[in-house]
Protein backbone atom coordinates (compact mmCIF):
# COMPACT_ATOMS: atom_id res chain seq x y z
CA UNK A 1 0.00 0.00 0.00
CA UNK A 2 2.09 3.14 -1.34
CA UNK A 3 -0.07 5.64 0.48
CA UNK A 4 2.67 8.49 -0.12
CA UNK A 5 1.49 8.14 -3.82
CA UNK A 6 -2.03 8.65 -3.12
CA UNK A 7 -1.82 11.87 -1.43
CA UNK A 8 -2.01 15.40 -2.80
CA UNK A 9 1.36 16.54 -4.03
CA UNK A 10 2.24 19.69 -2.19
CA UNK A 11 2.84 21.06 -5.24
CA UNK A 12 -0.78 20.97 -5.77
CA UNK A 13 -2.38 22.38 -2.28
CA UNK A 14 -1.55 26.19 -2.72
CA UNK A 15 -4.03 26.33 -6.07
CA UNK A 16 -6.89 24.93 -3.92
CA UNK A 17 -9.04 27.30 -2.54
CA UNK A 18 -8.21 27.87 1.29
CA UNK A 19 -11.28 27.22 3.14
CA UNK A 20 -12.11 28.02 7.08
CA UNK A 21 -13.23 24.05 7.08
CA UNK A 22 -13.25 21.22 4.62
CA UNK A 23 -15.51 18.39 5.58
CA UNK A 24 -16.68 14.96 4.08
CA UNK A 25 -17.68 11.97 4.47
CA UNK A 26 -16.66 8.31 3.25
CA UNK A 27 -18.30 5.29 3.72
CA UNK A 28 -16.98 1.55 2.96
CA UNK A 29 -18.14 -1.00 1.41
CA UNK A 30 -18.95 -2.94 4.46
CA UNK A 31 -21.04 0.10 6.07
CA UNK A 32 -17.83 1.33 8.17
CA UNK A 33 -17.80 5.17 8.02
CA UNK A 34 -15.37 8.22 8.00
CA UNK A 35 -16.43 11.59 9.08
CA UNK A 36 -13.54 14.08 8.31
CA UNK A 37 -14.06 17.54 9.91
CA UNK A 38 -11.09 19.62 8.40
CA UNK A 39 -10.61 22.74 10.35
CA UNK A 40 -8.59 26.28 10.90
CA UNK A 41 -7.22 26.30 14.25
CA UNK A 42 -9.03 28.75 16.37
CA UNK A 43 -8.51 29.46 20.14
CA UNK A 44 -11.09 31.51 20.90
CA UNK A 45 -13.93 30.28 22.26
CA UNK A 46 -16.33 32.55 21.10
CA UNK A 47 -15.63 31.11 17.55
CA UNK A 48 -18.77 28.93 16.04
CA UNK A 49 -17.05 26.18 15.06
CA UNK A 50 -16.67 24.80 18.48
CA UNK A 51 -20.80 24.26 18.64
CA UNK A 52 -20.37 22.79 14.74
CA UNK A 53 -17.98 20.41 16.14
CA UNK A 54 -19.90 19.23 19.09
CA UNK A 55 -23.16 18.95 16.87
CA UNK A 56 -21.17 16.87 14.20
CA UNK A 57 -20.34 15.15 16.47
CA UNK A 58 -23.50 14.08 18.08
CA UNK A 59 -25.35 14.02 14.80
CA UNK A 60 -22.47 11.36 13.90
CA UNK A 61 -22.47 9.55 16.96
CA UNK A 62 -18.64 7.71 16.68
CA UNK A 63 -17.63 5.16 18.86
CA UNK A 64 -13.58 6.50 18.80
CA UNK A 65 -12.75 10.13 17.33
CA UNK A 66 -9.40 11.51 16.50
CA UNK A 67 -7.49 14.65 17.76
CA UNK A 68 -4.82 16.55 16.55
CA UNK A 69 -1.50 16.96 18.09
CA UNK A 70 -1.05 15.20 20.71
CA UNK A 71 0.58 12.29 21.18
CA UNK A 72 0.51 11.81 24.75
CA UNK A 73 -2.98 10.01 24.63
CA UNK A 74 -0.74 7.14 23.18
CA UNK A 75 1.46 7.09 26.63
CA UNK A 76 1.60 5.72 29.89
CA UNK A 77 -0.03 9.73 30.57
CA UNK A 78 -3.36 8.99 28.13
CA UNK A 79 -5.13 9.27 31.73
CA UNK A 80 -3.71 12.09 33.13
CA UNK A 81 -4.31 14.26 29.89
CA UNK A 82 -7.82 12.93 29.54
CA UNK A 83 -8.17 13.94 33.36
CA UNK A 84 -6.68 17.80 32.87
CA UNK A 85 -9.10 18.46 29.94
CA UNK A 86 -12.10 17.28 32.00
CA UNK A 87 -10.64 20.09 34.96
CA UNK A 88 -10.04 22.61 32.82
CA UNK A 89 -13.22 25.28 32.64
CA UNK A 90 -14.28 25.81 29.18
CA UNK A 91 -12.60 28.66 28.06
CA UNK A 92 -9.44 28.05 29.43
CA UNK A 93 -9.03 24.49 28.06
CA UNK A 94 -10.05 26.28 24.25
CA UNK A 95 -6.77 28.58 24.83
CA UNK A 96 -5.01 26.21 25.96
CA UNK A 97 -5.67 23.15 23.17
CA UNK A 98 -8.60 24.35 21.17
CA UNK A 99 -10.16 21.83 18.71
CA UNK A 100 -8.03 19.07 20.06
CA UNK A 101 -8.82 19.64 23.40
CA UNK A 102 -12.44 20.38 23.12
CA UNK A 103 -13.13 17.76 21.63
CA UNK A 104 -10.76 15.23 23.56
CA UNK A 105 -13.29 16.40 26.72
CA UNK A 106 -16.47 16.19 24.76
CA UNK A 107 -15.64 12.45 23.45
CA UNK A 108 -14.66 11.23 26.78
CA UNK A 109 -17.43 12.75 28.52
CA UNK A 110 -19.83 10.50 26.21
CA UNK A 111 -17.43 7.71 26.62
CA UNK A 112 -16.34 7.30 23.08
CA UNK A 113 -12.44 6.20 23.35
CA UNK A 114 -10.44 9.62 22.03
CA UNK A 115 -6.92 8.75 20.02
CA UNK A 116 -4.59 10.93 18.28
CA UNK A 117 -3.09 8.78 15.35
CA UNK A 118 0.62 11.52 15.85
CA UNK A 119 4.33 9.47 14.20
CA UNK A 120 6.07 9.46 17.93
CA UNK A 121 8.50 12.00 18.08
CA UNK A 122 11.31 9.47 18.22
CA UNK A 123 10.02 8.35 14.79
CA UNK A 124 10.08 11.89 13.33
CA UNK A 125 13.58 12.88 15.24
CA UNK A 126 15.04 9.78 13.45
CA UNK A 127 13.72 10.71 10.11
CA UNK A 128 14.73 14.49 10.77
CA UNK A 129 18.35 13.91 11.36
CA UNK A 130 18.61 11.09 8.65
CA UNK A 131 17.58 13.61 6.59
CA UNK A 132 20.42 16.15 8.07
CA UNK A 133 18.68 18.17 9.97
CA UNK A 134 20.62 19.41 13.01
CA UNK A 135 19.28 19.99 16.62
CA UNK A 136 18.97 23.98 16.23
CA UNK A 137 16.85 23.51 13.31
CA UNK A 138 14.25 20.66 14.78
CA UNK A 139 13.99 23.08 17.80
CA UNK A 140 13.55 25.90 15.71
CA UNK A 141 10.49 24.30 13.57
CA UNK A 142 8.59 22.67 16.67
CA UNK A 143 8.81 26.04 18.96
CA UNK A 144 8.03 28.42 15.74
CA UNK A 145 5.25 25.87 14.52
CA UNK A 146 3.74 25.89 18.32
CA UNK A 147 4.45 29.89 19.36
CA UNK A 148 2.56 30.69 16.04
CA UNK A 149 -0.85 29.31 18.00
CA UNK A 150 -0.32 32.11 20.11
CA UNK A 151 -1.79 34.54 17.58
CA UNK A 152 -4.78 32.33 17.80
CA UNK A 153 -5.78 33.36 21.91
CA UNK A 154 -7.70 36.29 22.07
CA UNK A 155 -6.68 39.63 23.83
CA UNK A 156 -4.90 39.89 25.91
CA UNK A 157 -2.32 37.14 25.35
CA UNK A 158 0.35 35.71 27.57
CA UNK A 159 3.43 36.51 26.88
CA UNK A 160 5.68 34.19 24.54
CA UNK A 161 7.73 32.94 27.48
CA UNK A 162 4.78 31.71 29.42
CA UNK A 163 3.05 30.26 26.11
CA UNK A 164 5.55 28.47 25.20
CA UNK A 165 6.96 27.14 28.98
CA UNK A 166 5.33 24.10 28.61
CA UNK A 167 6.35 23.24 25.00
CA UNK A 168 10.06 23.87 26.21
CA UNK A 169 9.70 21.71 29.14
CA UNK A 170 8.08 19.12 27.09
CA UNK A 171 10.57 18.55 24.13
CA UNK A 172 13.71 19.10 26.45
CA UNK A 173 11.56 15.70 28.48
CA UNK A 174 10.87 13.47 25.53
CA UNK A 175 14.00 14.63 23.05
CA UNK A 176 16.47 13.41 26.06
CA UNK A 177 18.92 16.14 24.56
CA UNK A 178 20.61 16.55 28.39
CA UNK A 179 23.30 19.09 26.15
CA UNK A 180 21.02 21.26 24.62
CA UNK A 181 19.77 25.08 25.49
CA UNK A 182 15.69 24.94 26.07
CA UNK A 183 15.28 28.81 25.73
CA UNK A 184 13.46 31.59 24.28
CA UNK A 185 16.98 33.13 24.43
CA UNK A 186 18.31 30.13 22.27
CA UNK A 187 15.33 30.11 19.98
CA UNK A 188 15.34 33.85 19.15
CA UNK A 189 19.54 33.55 18.14
CA UNK A 190 18.92 30.82 16.16
CA UNK A 191 15.96 32.70 14.60
CA UNK A 192 18.12 36.12 13.69
CA UNK A 193 20.55 33.34 12.32
CA UNK A 194 18.09 32.03 9.84
CA UNK A 195 16.21 34.99 9.13
CA UNK A 196 18.05 37.78 9.65
CA UNK A 197 17.75 40.60 12.31
CA UNK A 198 14.05 41.06 11.61
CA UNK A 199 13.42 38.45 13.27
CA UNK A 200 10.66 38.49 15.77
CA UNK A 201 9.13 35.91 18.24
CA UNK A 202 6.33 38.43 18.47
CA UNK A 203 5.56 38.65 15.40
CA UNK A 204 2.05 38.01 13.01
CA UNK A 205 4.32 36.28 9.72
CA UNK A 206 5.92 33.14 12.26
CA UNK A 207 3.05 30.82 10.14
CA UNK A 208 4.38 31.56 7.15
CA UNK A 209 8.03 31.01 7.83
CA UNK A 210 7.20 27.46 9.01
CA UNK A 211 5.10 26.99 5.51
CA UNK A 212 5.59 23.26 3.84
CA UNK A 213 5.33 25.26 0.36
CA UNK A 214 6.06 28.92 1.04
CA UNK A 215 5.14 31.17 -1.49
CA UNK A 216 8.08 33.03 -2.29
CA UNK A 217 6.51 35.87 -3.89
CA UNK A 218 5.05 36.85 -0.96
CA UNK A 219 8.63 37.96 0.58
CA UNK A 220 9.42 35.39 2.68
CA UNK A 221 12.77 33.43 1.89
CA UNK A 222 12.82 29.56 1.79
CA UNK A 223 14.80 28.69 4.37
CA UNK A 224 16.03 25.13 5.63
CA UNK A 225 12.80 24.98 8.46
CA UNK A 226 10.73 24.92 5.61
CA UNK A 227 12.61 21.91 4.10
CA UNK A 228 11.63 20.61 7.86
CA UNK A 229 8.19 21.61 7.18
CA UNK A 230 7.71 19.84 4.11
CA UNK A 231 9.34 16.35 5.41
CA UNK A 232 7.15 16.47 8.85
CA UNK A 233 3.79 17.38 6.64
CA UNK A 234 4.37 14.77 4.46
CA UNK A 235 5.65 11.89 7.04
CA UNK A 236 2.31 12.99 9.19
CA UNK A 237 -0.06 13.01 6.59
CA UNK A 238 1.41 9.49 5.22
CA UNK A 239 1.34 8.21 8.80
CA UNK A 240 -2.17 9.64 9.63
CA UNK A 241 -4.22 7.90 6.47
CA UNK A 242 -2.43 4.71 7.76
CA UNK A 243 -4.35 4.88 11.08
CA UNK A 244 -7.52 5.76 9.62
CA UNK A 245 -7.45 3.16 7.42
CA UNK A 246 -6.29 0.43 10.52
CA UNK A 247 -8.91 2.10 12.93
CA UNK A 248 -11.67 1.77 10.50
CA UNK A 249 -10.93 -2.35 10.54
CA UNK A 250 -11.27 -2.88 14.13
CA UNK A 251 -14.32 0.78 14.47
CA UNK A 252 -17.45 1.03 12.71
CA UNK A 253 -17.27 5.19 13.00
CA UNK A 254 -14.28 7.70 12.90
CA UNK A 255 -14.76 11.04 13.69
CA UNK A 256 -11.57 12.93 12.83
CA UNK A 257 -11.07 16.81 13.22
CA UNK A 258 -7.81 18.06 12.20
CA UNK A 259 -6.19 21.27 10.31
CA UNK A 260 -8.09 21.50 6.79
CA UNK A 261 -4.84 21.26 4.94
CA UNK A 262 -4.61 17.68 6.49
CA UNK A 263 -8.20 16.93 5.36
CA UNK A 264 -7.61 18.14 1.68
CA UNK A 265 -3.85 16.46 1.27
CA UNK A 266 -4.90 13.34 2.53
CA UNK A 267 -8.93 12.96 0.48
CA UNK A 268 -7.21 11.35 -2.32
CA UNK A 269 -5.64 8.67 -1.00
CA UNK A 270 -9.07 8.11 1.63
CA UNK A 271 -11.44 8.05 -0.85
CA UNK A 272 -8.58 5.47 -2.57
CA UNK A 273 -8.25 2.88 0.01
CA UNK A 274 -11.30 3.32 1.56
CA UNK A 275 -13.80 2.75 -1.37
Amino acid sequence: MNIKSLLMPLEEYPKQRLPDEHIYTIKTSDGRELYYFGVTHYRDPSNPIFSQIKTEFGKFNPDIVFVEGNNSLRTENRNRVIAKFKELEGDELIHLYGESGFLARLASEKGVYVDSPEPALGDQLQRYFKEGFTKDEIFTFYMIRFIQQRLRVPEPRPSVEKFALNKLKELERETGWSDFDFSITHLIQIGKEIWGEEFNIDGNNLGSLIHANPDESTGYKKTIINKIARVTTEFRDEYMVGEIINTLQKYRRLFVVYGFSHAIIQEPALRELLK
